[in-house]
């Protein structure tokens, strides 16, 4: 008499099996060749970004963490600690603007896989966090 096959503990609920074969290659790095669409005029562009220096002015940030209010504070914002409002000074944006790269590099565990932003690069890749997540 033949016995019975041991039972398998693997509950697979009639899913096809994941293949563990290779990953896909690296995508080549795309540039795009011509110059952005400019959607808004210069003027318009200058409107947005004064607003937005109003608004970090005169209505500030809600900056919950404390560590993160004491950085502020110790670069020159403007820091109410009862409402924990930040607020920051045309000066201190557009010192702090004049330091930004014009490109830069998110780095992957896999080096064929890293993100390289600016200079008309086109990625394909995916977020570094949860894009629906605005405050923690």
């Amino acid at each position: 008499m033949s016995e019975a096959p041991a039972p398998s503990r693997r509950r697979d609920r009639g899913r096809p099996h994941r293949s563990s074969g290779p990953s896909l290659a690296p995508l080549p790095r795309l540039k795009v060749p011509w110059a952005p669409i400019e959607v808004l005029t210069p003027e318009q562009v200058e409107r947005i970004v004064q607003a937005a220096y109003r608004i970090l002015e005169e209505a500030g940030l809600e900056i919950r963490s404390a560590a993160a209010r004491e950085v502020f504070h110790r670069a020159g914002a403007l820091v109410d600690e009862p409402t924990q409002m930040v607020r920051l000074g045309r000066e201190l944006i557009e010192a702090q603007l004049a330091h930004a790269p014009p490109r830069f590099v998110l780095h992957a565990r896999n080096p064929e896989r890293h993100l390289h932003v600016g200079d008309n690069v086109v990625n394909f890749g995916p977020v570094t966090g949860a894009p629906h997540i605005r405050d923690l």
